[in-house]
């Protein structure tokens, strides 16, 4: 049996435009679709609608953070939720094959780490996103 929301989102056409582009209706591609039957492992899906990253300084901290912000929401629909992740930096684990190798020097990787998720009552993605960007404002100094 299919559930609501799958039928749902093979119906809906999607539009496929690189990242950056303003999405309107004159964008003629193709239309973009997921046989969601197809992949049956999959719980239910999200959409990310809207990604950016911006800098702040927080709180008690020397330098600016960088921050990514993915506003998501249910494929069925509702409210979005921001997904909050931290840009660190993260040291390359000893390999543990070679214990003599220890002395190797680790390469250092950048690594968007969870931060928060905050939920929306807003039923747009600029809305929710703009929301939350308030909320870290608030944590600046």
């Amino acid at each position: 049996m299919c559930p609501p929301w799958l039928r749902e989102m093979e119906q809906t056409p999607r539009q496929r435009v690189p990242a950056g582009v303003a999405k309107t209706r004159r964008a003629a591609s193709k239309l973009l679709r997921i046989n969601w039957r197809q992949h049956k492992k999959c719980g239910e899906p999200f959409v990310a609608d809207r990604i950016l990253e911006v800098s702040l300084r927080l709180r008690g901290q020397a330098e600016d953070t960088d921050f990514r912000l993915e506003a998501v929401r249910p494929a069925c629909g509702g409210d979005y939720e921001v997904a909050i992740y931290r840009r660190k930096i993260v040291m390359e684990p000893p390999p543990d094959d070679e214990p003599g190798e220890s002395s190797r020097v680790r390469k250092e990787f950048h690594a968007w780490v969870h931060y928060e998720l905050i939920r929306s009552i807003h039923h747009s993605a600029d809305k929710a996103l703009d929301q939350v960007l308030g909320f870290l404002e608030c944590r600046c100094e």
